[in-house]
């Protein structure tokens, strides 16, 4: 994949664009219609952008869609994401030495 020379079919964006697409945050403000997220949550960002409609993205594949894009590389990088883009960090379960058994 390259840096977009020309409009990302999805975003329409091309550079110059912020690169970096590997990041985590601070929830600082939550909308209305927001369900499952408050400030203060600590969260990462899924930054895989796809469309959806391709034939790869209706069998579930979205990580091969024919446009797939990335927040922080096909479009500039976004403040505000929908919901099905962000995991709460604090709610993850946490991987713990003695979970693993050495054999």
């Amino acid at each position: 994949m390259a840096v977009p020379a020309i409009p990302h079919p999805i975003t329409g964006e091309k550079l110059p664009t912020t690169l970096g697409h590997e990041f985590s945050g601070t929830v600082e403000e939550v909308g209305t219609r927001v369900t499952g997220f408050k400030v203060g949550d600590h969260v990462a960002v899924k930054p895989n952008l796809f469309d959806g409609t391709c034939s790869r993205c209706t069998r579930g594949r979205f990580n091969s869609c024919e446009n797939l894009g990335f927040i922080g590389y096909s479009s500039e990088s976004m403040l505000i994401f929908p919901m099905t883009y962000i995991y709460c960090i604090d709610r993850q379960s946490q991987v713990r030495q003695e979970d693993y058994q050495t054999i």
